[in-house]
């Protein structure tokens, strides 16, 4: 699945829904697709419109053509819409930004490098191993 097409059009969530599955849309403040989502709450599934409302834990893989929309805007669509944790993943720097939701807004993010373990906050027991992953990651030529 390729990057988000930007067409600078206004569309709305009722055009969205007929688009084909198989191109990656966007629709900022009304309608992102993080690269990785978990949600909770099984009745916020709907088999014809995905996911309604906001994930628990959402996953940004960066690449330089996304990175400050995803550190940025996207940072602020998913703080509003009340995701309770969001990670950067920045395979190039080998690190990844953890922002937690507290009192309805994102607090300092803690910055880990990405080997051995992290466990995500919001899923108990659960944790991400890194090191068989980042070993797939080419790495960058300076």
């Amino acid at each position: 699945m390729g990057l988000p097409q930007r067409d600078g059009q206004l569309h709305t969530y009722a055009e969205y829904l007929t688009w084909p599955d198989d191109v990656r849309y966007e629709l900022i403040d009304t309608v992102v697709q993080p690269d990785v989502l978990v949600v909770c709450d099984l009745d916020k599934l709907d088999r014809k419109r995905g996911v309604r409302g906001a994930p628990d834990f959402a996953v940004e893989v960066l690449s330089p053509s996304t990175a400050s929309h995803d550190h940025v805007r996207k940072r602020r669509v998913y703080e509003r819409a009340g995701v309770r944790e969001y990670w950067l993943v920045h395979p190039t720097d080998r690190i990844v930004t953890i922002y937690r939701l507290e009192n309805g807004e994102f607090g300092k993010p803690d910055v880990c490098v990405l080997s051995g373990e992290t466990p995500v906050g919001v899923l108990p027991d659960v944790v991400i191993s890194w090191d068989a992953l980042v070993n797939r990651i080419p790495r960058p030529e300076w």
